[in-house]
């Protein structure tokens, strides 16, 4: 009877005991975890490639005195912003003076004269040749009192341009000279850049379209540039063509000479690896990793990533073309959790 009743106690004990692991077992049952994927694939991608570039004025002219003489007065400086008509420089005008006097009394004598013989002529008192010889003095006064007029304002000169001086040739006591440079003035908004195009690439620059312009010496700023001209002469020494991009310049950043580096977009396309940008996971080392749906499993993959399109983020290296990639809830899993698809 006494072990009947020592069995019944185990028995009722161990009931409790079962519970607790049959408890615990379900418990630990694993978590299915409910996620989106979406299926790797390929997209079609316009290639690009990077050139070298240089920035130049998008217009600039020489200025310098249609007279000779030596220079009185230079009223600008390398750097300074100058208007059209604005005043740059003068040449002693002394004698350019003296003629155009001479030239000013010689023509009010000529009228005087004209005036007086008019009179003679209207009343019949002189002959017909004598008034024609008359009216071509009065003209020929009358011409070089002009282009000594001309001779003496041309001893100031002027902007042509606004813009801004690049270089100053000259200063106050040289002698200048018809032709001869004083300063070069140049319009720096916009810019254009230039790059050289390899003949065997030309083919694939477009003739019009957008480039992305970075220049170190402005700590890598960025700009935009527009495709404006495409060579169709090579260099006979480098064989490359000029390809030259516009860039607003509004706060006179970029100036003529800077280097830069440009990328252009080509007229070809290739096949790119692309997944939702939704997909792609940042590692505490900046590196990128995607999360697998592989049978059920969630499985982590490190990825090198690419450009971003208008389909997504293009990968270069870590899965292929019809990987399933979760794209939403990758938040919730670890290596080998368990999920489920979700339409």
């Amino acid at each position: 009877m006494k072990a009947i009743l020592m069995k019944a106690a185990i028995a009722l004990a161990a009931v409790p005991f079962l519970s607790s692991c049959h408890e615990k077992k379900e418990s630990t049952a694993p978590e299915v975890i409910r996620v989106e994927t979406a299926v790797a694939g390929e997209s079609n991608m316009s290639t690009s490639r990077n050139y070298s570039g240089t920035v130049e004025e998008s217009s600039g002219t020489v200025a310098s005195f249609t007279v000779p003489g030596t220079i009185q007065t230079m009223n600008v400086s390398a750097g300074d912003f100058v208007k059209k008509g604005q005043l740059i420089a003068t040449v002693d005008a002394s004698s350019l003076r003296n003629a155009y006097d001479i030239s000013k009394a010689a023509l009010a004598e000529a009228q005087d004269a004209y005036n007086r013989m008019k009179m003679l002529h209207d009343a019949g008192a002189i002959a017909d040749i004598k008034w024609v010889e008359m009216e071509q003095t009065l003209k020929q006064a009358q011409s070089a009192e002009a282009i000594a007029r001309k001779t003496l304002n041309d001893g100031t000169l002027y902007a042509p341009i606004s813009g801004y001086v690049s270089e100053k040739f000259m200063d106050a006591g040289m002698t200048a000279a018809p032709g001869l440079p004083v300063v070069k003035i140049v319009n720096i908004d916009p810019v254009k850049v230039n790059v050289s195009i390899p003949e065997n690439e030309i083919s694939s620059i477009p003739g019009a379209g957008e480039a992305d312009i970075t220049v170190s010496a402005l700590g890598n700023k960025r700009f935009t540039g527009k495709i404006t001209e495409k060579g169709v002469s090579a260099n006979p020494i480098t064989r490359a063509y000029d390809v030259k991009m516009t860039v607003d310049n509004p706060d006179g950043e970029l100036l003529p000479g800077m280097i830069c580096d440009v990328t252009l977009n080509t007229d070809s396309t290739s096949r790119s690896l692309t997944v939702p940008l939704d997909a792609v996971m940042l590692d505490s080392d900046n590196s990128h990793y995607v999360w697998l749906d592989s049978a059920g499993y969630a499985i982590r993959r490190n990825v090198v990533t690419g450009a971003l399109t208008d389909e997504g983020i293009v990968i270069s290296s870590g899965i292929v073309r019809g990987d399933t990639l979760i794209v939403k809830g990758q938040q919730k899993v670890s290596r080998n959790s368990r999920i489920t698809a979700i339409k």
